[in-house]
């Protein structure tokens, strides 16, 4: 019985390897849950940020000087980036989007459209390539949500 306990506490080595930028302190508390919710780790900790997100909105409404909101969303985006893809994906989206920030000035919605598309599908390409059949929450996710906000 401690057997089973024991392996149904256990998280697959893909998994761990998706929370262990994160601090110790949540990385278990990550897995202590991950067996109740029944949810992967990364759903988990998504699901938790966005709890913390919806905490950070209503201090950020409250915010009036429009120099320390923007400062404090900066701050809070960067953060939410680095817990949930960790710091190579969240360095690969942030180049993302100050490499794309001239080209949208530009305002040419052809170009910004194709160059953003590109990056895209380049991006699940690369996903599809490397990590076929495996479901997993990657920086592609905020990428979408990224290149639909630029175009």
């Amino acid at each position: 019985k401690s057997l089973q306990k024991l392996s149904t506490n256990m998280a697959s080595a893909e998994q761990l390897q998706m929370i262990n930028h994160l601090p110790g302190f949540y990385q278990s508390l990550l897995i202590e849950i991950a067996p109740i919710a029944a949810l992967p780790l990364d759903q988990l900790n998504m699901i938790m940020m966005l709890f913390l997100q919806a905490i950070a909105g209503s201090v950020y409404r409250r915010i009036k000087d429009t120099m320390i909101r923007q400062i404090f969303g900066m701050i809070l985006g960067c953060f939410i980036m680095y817990s949930m893809y960790g710091l190579r994906e969240s360095v690969g989206l942030l180049t993302f989007i100050v490499a794309m920030y001239p080209i949208v000035m530009m305002k040419n919605p052809r170009i910004s459209f194709w160059i953003c598309m590109g990056s895209l599908f380049a991006s699940f390409g690369y996903m599809a390539w490397f990590y076929y059949l495996s479901w997993r929450l990657d920086f592609t996710t905020s990428l979408m949500g990224i290149v639909i906000r630029l175009h």
